[in-house]
């Protein structure tokens, strides 16, 4: 449970950390409790409002970054603390807030997407998580990769 507790609030405050490493304010940062989360909610929904600081998103990503806020309420309202959430609760959350960390910084390529997976030869599963602009790179590599072998393995005539 301590390491659940553990991994649980390096997530949540990581997502911050990258944030701003890559030079990126940092809109919702970690809350322990839902009461602490709730205040930070409103403080965004308050400056999502006209003439506030994230005033000038689309209906589309403030319609959004209210379903993900909701989302991410009722997750911490069914339990005490962040540390008692169950790790897939944990991977849900972390994305939720970089996915809103990204609409309202205006940089989808920094949002992190998490995938609960099994690693290789092992029944654990973990968490896999990598920003959108990480899995499309990785993606590009892939389809250079299936190009080249396809390219070279019939260089003669005789294939």
């Amino acid at each position: 449970m301590n390491r659940l507790a553990l991994v649980l609030v390096l997530a949540l405050s990581a997502g911050p950390a990258w944030s701003e490493s890559a030079s990126q304010p940092s809109v919702l940062g970690p809350a322990r409790t839902h009461a602490e989360f709730s205040a930070q909610a409103d403080k965004i929904r308050a400056q999502m409002e006209p003439g506030g600081t994230y005033g000038a998103i689309s209906r589309r990503d403030r319609k959004e970054v209210d379903t993900l806020l909701a989302s991410m309420g009722k997750r911490l309202q069914a339990v005490p603390s962040v540390e008692a959430l169950p790790p897939e609760d944990v991977a849900k959350v972390t994305e939720e807030q970089q996915k809103i960390n990204a609409i309202l910084t205006k940089r989808p390529g920094d949002r992190v997407v998490c995938e609960r997976k099994r690693g290789v030869n092992s029944r654990i599963p973990g968490n896999d998580c990598k920003s959108a602009a990480q899995r499309l790179e990785e993606q590009e590599q892939a389809r250079e990769f299936g190009e080249r072998n396809t390219l070279n393995r019939c260089a003669n005539e005789n294939c």
